[in-house]
């Protein structure tokens, strides 16, 4: 069945069946910690807590905002996460640079864009 592209719609069908008849916690007891290929799909928030990236420092936390940590990790070239900037913050700095005509920068800001 695995060598013949024609089963495949026929083989998700029944494994989607079989997955969706447990909940995930199930099938995470069943495959952490194997050598499996196998990782739970996890909202941001779940995967900042997962023991696995804490235990690795997989995120950084910034102004109150979550990022993948830099990757690779190197031992002797660590690297660092530089600073944050808030929402906004260099919106004046970019728009210069495009030149606008005080027209064309009051039909944006009319239409909330800036």
């Amino acid at each position: 069945m695995q060598y013949d592209k024609s089963l495949w719609p026929l083989a998700i069908t029944k494994l989607t069946k079989y997955f969706k008849s447990q909940p995930q916690v199930h099938w995470n007891n069943i495959f952490e910690g194997t050598d499996a290929c196998y990782a739970p799909v996890m909202s941001l928030k779940e995967a900042v807590e997962h023991p696995h990236n804490v235990a690795r420092h997989n995120f950084v936390v910034e102004n109150d905002l979550i990022q993948p940590a830099p990757a690779p990790k190197l031992n002797k070239t660590p690297s660092q996460v530089g600073k944050i900037p808030k929402f906004g913050e260099h919106t004046e700095q970019i728009l210069a640079q495009l030149n606008l005509s005080d027209e064309q920068y009051a039909k944006l800001k009319a239409m909330a864009v800036v």
